[in-house]
């Protein structure tokens, strides 16, 4: 019995030690020191940035109509004033300022080719944006529509499959019109009737008001020979938005790309439809054009010292009457300061 006893009294005092001295009253808590790894050559690795946010989206102008240019039309001299009759409708914009320095018909709708690519290009750089399960990595694969589309060409193949990015360099460099139709119909589900719809809508809800689309393209359309149509105005509009996508940037100023595919050897080159790139300073894109109707177009962006000029022509009779024409508007409005 006494056993039983001394046994329970060490017991009890083991316990009331064991609470004094164990966890119950556990001193605050200390930051643990960081594990600091030596590189190889001595010394501690420098301390990495935090990461950037993932989902800044660049400072975009709001949407076009009345106002949102300054009027400050200036007189061109003899020699441009004369070259500019040979065009249907111009405008040129200080879009750094927001002004309009000189103007001709700007506001008639007009043909306007393959600068309807361009709005093409705003839908596919717009839902890339909106919908992350999309990037330039994206794989297409070419359809029996696209491979049957005409005129200026990259000869898409049905056995072909191509990134999004491959298919914007075409758009954008090259000027095909299959690549440009195989993106509508891409990013519409495989109906290209629904993304002219989405042209038009989106158009209009940017206050592009002018602009009319039947295709992704700018090819005449149907048996009517339907042509798109826009002002030169809502065109410039239309440029100055696409500057603020670098990837727009990158290929419109690119003079010259290769296509590969399994198929191609040797690959296709895309040569630049842009003839002024590297022969006038700071020309960095955007688009040009040509039908019968529309005759030649261009809408050209420049940048010189931070300030961004916007040049669009449309209807002039010959191409290097366009090129000389929109090279010389360029100047002049760099001129005047």
């Amino acid at each position: 019995m006494k056993f039983i006893i001394l046994g329970t009294i060490i017991v009890v005092h083991l316990v009331v030690l064991g609470l004094m001295l164990g966890p119950c009253h556990p001193e605050k808590a200390r930051p643990e020191k960081p594990v600091v790894k030596e590189t190889p050559g001595g010394g501690t690795p420098p301390v990495a940035p935090p990461p950037a946010p993932s989902s800044v989206q660049p400072v975009r102008p709001a949407a076009f109509g009345p106002g949102f240019y300054s009027e400050a039309p200036g007189t061109l001299p003899a020699a441009l004033a004369a070259a500019a009759q040979n065009c249907r409708a111009a405008i040129v914009v200080d879009w750094s300022a927001r002004t309009v320095l000189w103007k001709k018909q700007d506001e008639t709708a007009v043909p306007i080719a393959s600068l309807t690519k361009m709005m093409t290009v705003l839908l596919v750089m717009e839902n890339m944006e909106q919908d992350p399960a999309i990037t330039l990595e994206t794989p297409i694969r070419v359809t029996r529509e696209a491979n049957r589309i005409g005129g200026r060409e990259v000869w898409l193949d049905v056995r072909e499959t191509f990134t999004l990015d491959e298919m914007l360099k075409c758009t954008l460099i090259f000027s095909a019109n299959d690549a440009a139709y195989l993106l509508g119909q891409f990013l519409a589900g495989g109906d290209c009737a629904v993304f002219v719809e989405r042209m038009n809508r989106r158009a209009r809800e940017l206050g592009m008001g002018s602009l009319t689309f039947h295709n992704p393209n700018g090819l005449p359309e149907g048996a009517q020979r339907l042509e798109n149509r826009g002002s030169a105005r809502d065109i410039s509009y239309l440029a100055g938005r696409l500057l603020d996508y670098p990837q727009v940037l990158k290929w419109s100023q690119t003079r010259s790309e290769a296509l590969a595919s399994p198929l191609r050897k040797p690959a296709t080159m895309l040569t630049s439809t842009n003839h002024l790139l590297d022969r006038v300073a700071g020309v960095n894109g955007m688009k040009t054009g040509y039908t019968d109707a529309a005759g030649w177009c261009m809408a050209a962006t420049c940048e010189r010292n931070g300030r961004v000029v916007i040049v669009v022509v449309t209807g002039c009779e010959k191409a290097d009457a366009r090129n000389s024409l929109v090279a010389g508007l360029i100047e002049w409005a760099y001129g005047r300061g």
